[in-house]
């Protein structure tokens, strides 16, 4: 029981820190479509379905950032659903990264960090039983 804690409360940990930068990267995107506020240039988005970052910056926040930030919490609160919102943060992660090279290319090692965080939050909300769930 107490490994299971450790690893459902590191989860969070990593849950929480992945949705504090997807939200505050959204958000900076999407109050600066321009890309100014990261210093981003619009040309990255050559050859893309956006002429600015707004939508991209939109979806960065509200759903990477939001899935994650309520995977974390559940995770620190030991919720029964813990793994089925670590699996579904995961993917959503894993899904935003992997439009993003496809998209734009490889253009930062971050990418590869945040791919790796997916898998990782993705496969041990996997292994994670779901217990503890009310009757």
């Amino acid at each position: 029981m107490a490994r299971r804690k450790l690893i459902t409360r590191s989860l969070g940990v990593l849950e929480l820190l992945v949705g504090v930068g997807a939200v505050v990267g959204g958000a900076a995107l999407a109050l600066a479509p321009s890309g100014a506020l990261l210093r981003m240039p619009l040309d990255l988005l050559d050859g893309t379905p956006f002429h600015t970052y707004l939508i991209p910056g939109l979806v960065l926040c509200l759903v990477v950032g939001g899935s994650n930030l309520m995977g974390g919490w559940l995770a620190l609160h030991q919720s029964w659903s813990t793994a089925v919102s670590a699996v579904v943060g995961g993917l959503i992660l894993l899904g935003w990264i992997t439009s993003e090279i496809v998209l734009i290319g490889y253009r930062h090692p971050i990418q590869l960090v945040y791919l790796l965080c997916g898998a990782l939050i993705l496969m041990v909300g996997a292994a994670l039983p779901v217990s503890d769930r009310p009757a």
